[in-house]
């Protein structure tokens, strides 16, 4: 190894250690962070744990770019132009009870882009 002198770190420090060096330094991200505490410190298995620390850090999670293809390509639905030849419904249920209803079905005319809500019951029965 390395003939250095460097300060060993208990594990119950350690998270007060990556705070000061990663989470004050603006984030730098593991090898930044992983520079900065190598070229001082010695932690056990710093860079297993450096790295459990880092992918569980909410700001880092929240503002990282992505760097992975797109998930799809989004498929508009083609329809004729013929009057409700297309129809999408859904059902928006566990809504708070509003007169006896606490569900809506929503059904959809794809061409003329209009929309029908129905109210309705949870407990409604086929028959």
């Amino acid at each position: 190894m390395d003939d250095r002198f460097r300060l060993c770190i208990p594990n119950n420090l350690e998270k007060e250690i990556f705070e000061l060096v990663h989470d004050q330094q603006f984030y730098g991200g593991f090898n930044r962070t992983y520079a900065r505490i190598v070229s001082t410190m010695f932690i056990k298995s710093l860079k297993k744990r450096l790295r459990k620390y880092i992918d569980y850090c909410p700001p880092c999670n929240n503002n990282q770019t992505k760097r992975h293809k797109p998930y799809g390509i989004l498929n508009l639905i083609q329809t004729p132009p013929i009057p409700m030849y297309i129809v999408a419904i859904d059902f928006v249920v566990a809504l708070p009870n509003v007169d006896g209803s606490d569900l809506i079905m929503t059904i959809t005319y794809k061409f003329s882009k209009r929309v029908l809500i129905i109210r309705g019951r949870s407990n409604w029965i086929a028959e």
